[in-house]
């Protein structure tokens, strides 16, 4: 068998195939990490398919996996694909993009210098010779943050060719693994536990006394810190304990969960307004449609307040119902508690959390339970969108017109919204972009019809029975009795000033007469 492989080295595009040795046959799929050798150097690469015969007249062999389970699926790999050939971007930057931080690592170099004198030629060699006689041996990032400014890498090249300086491939580790904490348990049956630590007579302190007590009253393996907590024991009096044999020390993997310590309250889902029902009546046949089914595209235009979160949390509960799982995606600016409580309260121990203000450790943990099955909804920004999650059958971007959905910096420069159209539409899924102000083109599709456009045009003020505690505060308030037990509320109203008028009546500053009329009546009533 062989392996087209796609090679993690910054100025290598393109995937290369390579052979599956004895002891990998069998073991090695579609999006598996792999160690692969290349030319001189030793680099991971991601397997995007598996060949029964190479192309090349010869190929090396995929040396090992990283990972024992794929960590792309199917779809991942015909997404990178597919954005691969829309942004003209090279194929390993469109994979690695659906990695957490740290697990795929491009392979760096090690450059020292050789033994005796290594004068430079031009002037970046002899700034690059200085810098590695002063601190030795340097990997290529280290010499880039000192020498950014230098082209350095053309002087380094010069240098190898003349034998000046050494240069090796260096592939670290993934940066990312999974965290183990200690446990203990008994090593014997409760009774026999019991006379042991009577047997020792005054060799056993109070703690160890405590120690087996808990491990008798709990029945089952215990976190080392949780044993400290409780008893005030020590490291030492747990391994006296294993000398004595009367428990065992072992580690379990734990997951490091940023919603772990999130305050949140159940929430049961309110009646919908006429508004979100006929919205919902359009929507809802398709979540729960035959996978056959050609997917549905929507753009819900609802006003500030209108109920547009209600409308993704329906749709979140429906597709769940049916096994498959839920990506919601919202600018990076609305990633608050509030949202994300939200989803927690209809959804407890279902929901993950992604976003750039984790750390590496939680969002890989975070990437590990939707590999696995154990989330089947995540809340994020644009990079959620590549959560590993198996079976998705809705995709949600919140605030679709929202800039922070574009990739502006590193390649591939995606925008998100038109990602998620393609991913669902190769899913077979629903996909729902919500907006108050939806973009240009965004608004273009759904008049072409390439998108059903679902409106929620009023603003709800609360529902009855909260408006009935709040009734005092309301008492000037304008709103409109429904008979679906939820009040709308008129939006404020918006007067658009053209400012090349106020210039020619002689108005250069940048409030329009009517604004600052409007401040200094509110300011004078000591509003803010």
């Amino acid at each position: 068998m062989f392996a087209e492989v796609a090679v993690n080295l910054p100025p290598v595009r393109g995937a290369f195939h390579y052979h599956l040795p004895a002891e990998l046959e069998g073991r090695v799929q579609a999006g598996h990490l792999v160690v692969v050798p290349f030319g001189h150097r030793r680099v991971y690469g991601i397997v995007t398919r598996l060949l029964e015969a190479a192309e090349v007249p010869e190929t090396r062999p995929i040396e090992s996996l990283v990972d024992p389970q794929p960590v792309l699926t199917q779809a991942q790999i015909r997404l990178a694909a597919w954005m691969a050939d829309q942004y003209i971007a090279a194929p390993i930057d469109c994979l690695t993009l659906m990695l957490p931080p740290g697990l795929g690592q491009a392979a760096d170099s090690l450059y020292e210098l050789s033994e005796g004198e290594a004068p430079g030629e031009t002037p970046a060699q002899e700034r690059l010779v200085a810098l590695l006689r002063r601190r030795g041996a340097l990997r290529g990032r280290q010499i880039e943050r000192s020498l950014g400014r230098t082209d350095w890498k053309r002087a380094a090249e010069a240098l190898v060719r003349r034998g000046a300086i050494l240069r090796q491939t260096v592939l670290d580790a993934p940066a990312v693994r999974a965290k183990r904490v200690r446990t203990v348990e008994l090593a014997m049956a409760p009774e026999l536990a019991s006379q042991a630590i009577a047997d020792t007579g005054r060799s056993a302190s109070a703690r160890r006394r405590a120690i087996v007590e808990l491990l008798i009253r709990e029945a089952k393996p215990v976190e080392a810190s949780w044993v400290y907590a409780e008893t005030t024991g020590q490291a030492a009096d747990l391994r006296r304990l294993e000398a004595l044999g009367i428990v065992r020390l072992g580690e379990v993997d734990t997951w490091r969960d940023p919603l772990a310590k999130v305050d949140f309250v159940l929430d049961h889902a309110p009646r919908l307004t006429r508004d979100q029902a006929a919205v919902w009546d359009v929507l809802a046949p398709s979540l729960g449609a035959s996978r056959a089914a050609p997917p549905q595209a929507y753009l819900l235009h609802g006003v500030t307040g209108s109920g547009k979160t209600e409308i993704y949390l329906r749709a979140v509960e429906a597709v769940l119902a049916t096994g498959r799982s839920a990506i919601v995606l919202v600018p990076e600016i609305a990633l608050t508690p509030q949202t994300t409580a939200r989803f927690l309260a209809r959804f407890p121990g279902r929901v993950g959390l992604q976003h750039s203000g984790l750390s590496d450790g939680e969002r890989y943990d975070t990437w590990r339970r939707c590999r696995d099955g154990q989330l089947r909804l995540v809340v994020g920004p644009r990079s959620a969108l590549f959560a590993p999650l198996p079976d998705i059958g809705l995709i949600v971007l919140d605030e679709e017109h929202d800039e922070s959905f574009k990739e502006q910096g590193q390649a591939p420069r995606y925008h998100a919204r038109d990602v998620a159209l393609a991913y669902a539409a190769q899913l077979g899924a629903v996909c729902v972009l919500g907006s108050a102000t939806p973009d240009i083109e965004t608004t273009r599709r759904a008049e072409r019809g390439q998108l059903v456009h679902l409106r929620l045009p009023q603003r709800i003020l609360g529902h009855r029975q909260h408006l009935r505690q709040l009734a005092p505060g309301l008492s000037g308030s304008r709103f409109h009795p429904t008979e679906v037990e939820a009040d709308y509320a008129d939006l404020p109203p918006v007067r658009v000033v053209d400012m090349r008028q106020e210039l020619r009546a002689g108005n250069a500053s940048v409030f329009s007469r009517a604004l600052g009329q409007a401040l200094a009546e509110t300011l004078s009533a000591g509003e803010q």
